[in-house]
């Protein structure tokens, strides 16, 4: 299985562009089955080391 292949299969969500002033983003969303963490576990992880 190629990087291609392995990209559409933990695909979450279409991605979508957002335009915020002169700057337009790419959203995209992919999972990962072999993680041991959730990403809201992540989130959160991310979150409390920003304020700790």
């Amino acid at each position: 299985m190629n990087n291609e292949e392995e990209k559409v299969e933990g695909l979450l969500a279409e991605s979508y562009k957002r335009k915020i002033g002169r700057m337009t983003f790419q959203v995209s969303s992919f999972g990962n089955d072999h993680s041991g963490y959730t990403a809201h576990q992540l989130i959160l992880q991310m979150l409390g080391d920003r304020i700790a």
